[in-house]
C-alpha cells in the first residue's frame, strides 16, 4: 500500500495570499502559470493552493539566476 504525503493545512496558500507574497494582480498570477513561468497549484476542495516550502524554493531560484 503506497502512504501518502499529507499536506498541512499552514503549508497551503491561497491565490490571493500568493498575490500578496509576490506583490501582484491575480490576473498577473494567472498569466505567470499560462506561461510556465511559476509553480503550479495543488486542487484542494476545487480551489488553487500553492505549497509554501515550493514557492521558497522558486524564490530562492529566481535569486540565484540574478547574481
Amino acid at each position: 500500500m503506497e502512504s501518502q504525503k499529507t499536506i498541512s493545512h499552514s503549508e497551503l496558500m491561497s491565490a490571493s495570499e500568493v498575490c500578496r507574497m509576490f506583490g501582484v494582480s491575480n490576473r498577473t498570477l494567472s498569466r505567470w502559470l499560462e506561461n510556465g513561468k511559476f509553480p503550479l497549484p495543488v486542487r484542494v476542495g476545487g480551489t488553487r493552493r500553492w505549497r509554501r516550502s515550493e514557492l521558497d524554493l522558486f524564490i530562492e531560484s529566481k535569486g540565484d539566476n540574478n547574481d
